[in-house]
């Protein structure tokens, strides 16, 4: 994107104030320099990314068995060390449960519950690497021949940190070159979290919304908490970043998704008009604006409907 908007880019370049780390890019034109910092921030941490690799890896070799009658809730799964499950292993105990139930028989289809849905017979597998909380809700010929005998996976709600992950990054990005001479802009290409205009990026910067409540009028106020990466005063203020490129790009969606550049109206160093063709946030008459509808895909010169032309 910097050199199709005809920026000169040094990768890795060295900082003039002498701290060995480097900022991943310095992008110049004939009116100045700027430093950019990217990073892709994921929905769940890393952590659980791996986590759930190794429990799709299983559950992928347990839909392989041949099991019938019935088909399979896995309501919880919780790694207990850092190794892969044995799924042969797992295979074998709930086969041997299911021949204990005596599956298929007059009688063992499962009951329907008053409220919806099915009636389970709940079991709990577990070995030194795993525990498995599961149901088996019986259905006489349920299964076609090629049916999966997990019908169901549910692990219940997940509730993603990224808020604070992301809050925590720039934070990180913001103290890890000192006094710079030039503004520093952080790209953030967020996989699978939220659309690039959203409240959560304003109270990522400017403070997560909170509320006054009078107790004798019962009335509540809403203010912005002092807890924004860009807070004007307190602990943590990151003035030396000067803007942040909230971006959701990848190459299928690269003519379609938005992006948006929030500039940091109380940074050390001024973004003076660059990447001023983008989609922006700004701090205006005291308040935010959005300026310029712009999509990904006109930077590159590519219709909104690519790759499908």
């Amino acid at each position: 994107m910097l050199k199709v908007l005809e920026f000169d880019v040094v990768v890795h370049p060295q900082l003039p104030n002498g701290v060995s780390t480097k900022p991943d890019f310095l992008a110049s034109n004939k009116t100045g320099s700027f430093y950019v910092e990217a990073k892709v921030v994921y929905e769940k941490s890393e952590h659980e990314r791996n986590t759930r690799k190794v429990l799709n890896y299983m559950i992928d070799d347990i839909n392989k068995a041949n099991i019938k009658d019935c088909f399979i809730v896995l309501k919880r799964a919780t790694l207990l060390s850092g190794r892969q499950p044995s799924s042969n292993t797992i295979k074998k105990c709930i086969i041997k449960k299911l021949i204990s139930l005596n599956l298929g028989s007059e009688g063992s289809e499962a009951k329907v519950k008053e409220n919806g849905g099915f009636d389970g017979i709940p079991f709990t597998y577990e070995d030194e690497d795993i525990k498995l909380k599961l149901e088996v809700i019986p259905y006489k010929n349920y299964h076609e021949a090629d049916s999966r005998p997990i019908g169901v996976i549910s692990f219940g709600a997940d509730w993603s940190t990224t808020i604070d992950d992301v809050r925590k990054a720039i934070r990180e990005k913001g103290r890890k070159y000192g006094e710079l001479d030039k503004p520093l802009v952080i790209a953030l290409n967020c996989f699978g979290i939220w659309d690039v205009v959203d409240e959560k990026v304003l109270e990522i910067l400017f403070g997560r919304i909170a509320y006054h409540v009078d107790v004798e009028s019962e009335k509540a106020t809403p203010f912005i908490k002092n807890d924004g990466v860009w807070a004007k005063s307190g602990n943590h203020k990151t003035q030396k970043v000067s803007s942040i490129l909230m971006c959701y790009i990848f190459p299928s969606n690269v003519g379609k998704r938005k992006y948006c550049h929030y500039i940091n109206p109380w940074a050390d160093n001024k973004m003076n008009g660059f990447l001023d063709s983008l989609q922006k946030c700004v701090l205006k008459d005291n308040s935010l604006k959005y300026i310029k509808d712009d999509s990904s895909g006109n930077p590159f010169g590519l219709p909104n409907n690519w790759p499908n032309v």
